[in-house]
Formats: structure tokens, sequence, C-alpha cells
């Protein structure tokens, strides 16, 4: 046997340490068992996630057959596209010819009605000609017929014209006189 050492009491701070150390590493022990606990349950967890992904896998069907029939719809999606841009330009062409057939429509009625406020002015023009062609042949007539009472109108005149010369001159040698001048005293 070992002789008993007398026991030494440690100094107070350093007592305090140890208990403070002992309760953290108590601490630390706790929280890792926590800790280990908490995987252990999120490993179980996981294990569980893992074994149901799986049993979905081995559950889905074949990959190849997936694809396959997704290329399948694929092909079918390019005909329904590809019949559905061939109606669609043909709709896009009839409604451009139905446009065009409308606004030729248009034009059709506004060139008749051009045409047709054409006829009425030309017929009311037409009837204004011809009484202009009435008045001037009857003018034309008239005229024809007063040759002799213009020449005789013509003759009157002359004289008259003549007449007035007469007295033109007679006038202008009675200017042309001398004048006697009046004395006055």
């Amino acid at each position: 046997m070992r002789p008993t050492a007398p026991c030494r009491r440690p100094r107070g701070g350093a007592l305090s340490r140890a208990e403070n150390e002992k309760s953290l590493a108590e601490g630390k022990v706790e929280n890792l068992g926590l800790a280990v606990s908490r995987h252990d349950e999120e490993a179980r967890a996981a294990q569980t996630r893992l074994d149901e992904a799986q049993q979905a896998l081995s559950a889905l069907p074949d990959l190849q057959f997936a694809r396959d029939k997704i290329e399948e719809v694929k092909l079918t999606v390019e005909a329904a596209r590809i019949t559905m841009m061939t109606k669609r330009s043909a709709h896009d062409e009839i409604r451009r010819e139905g446009e065009a057939r409308t606004r030729r429509s248009q034009e059709v009625v506004k060139e008749l009605s051009g045409w047709k406020h054409r006829l009425e002015t030309a017929g009311k023009r037409i009837a204004e000609l011809n009484g202009r062609k009435e008045t001037s042949e009857a003018e034309l007539h008239d005229a024809g017929a007063q040759p002799d009472e213009i020449a005789k109108r013509r003759e009157g005149l002359m004289d008259k014209i003549t007449e007035a010369e007469t007295r033109r001159k007679a006038a202008a040698d009675a200017l042309a006189e001398p004048r006697p001048r009046c004395v006055t005293g």
C-alpha cells in the first residue's frame, strides 16, 4: 500500500474551474449524444426515403418504352402542327380573297355611282345643248331673213351720215368766213 498523501485542498479558483470544465464537458457529451440520436433519426428517415425511391424506381415503366411513347407523341404533335399551318394558310388566303372582293365591290359601287352621275349630267348637258342649238337655228333663220331690212337700214344710215356731213361742212364754212368787227363807240 501506498502511503496516503495528505489531502490537499485545491484552491478555490482551481476547483471552480475544474467544475466548470466538467460541466462544459458533460454538456458537450450531452449535445453530442443528442446530435448522434438526431443523426440516427435522419439516417433512418433517409433510409426510408431511399427505400421508397427505390420502390418507386422499380415501379416505373421501362425507360425505352417511355422514350418511344414520347417520340410517338412528338410525331403526332408535329403532324397536327403541319395540318394546322396548312389550314391557317388556306384560311388566310380565303380571308385575303374575301377582303379583295369586298374592296372591288366597293370600287364597283363607287364607279357605278360616278357613271350614273355622268349619265345624269350628260342628259342635262344634251338638253341644254339642244336648246342652244334650237335658239341658234332660230337666230340664224331670223338673220337670214333680215338682209333686205339690214340693207334698208344701211341706206337710211348712209343718208343720215351724208346729211350730217353736209351740215358739218356748212358749219365749218360758216366758221371760216370772216366776221365783221363790232365797233363800240
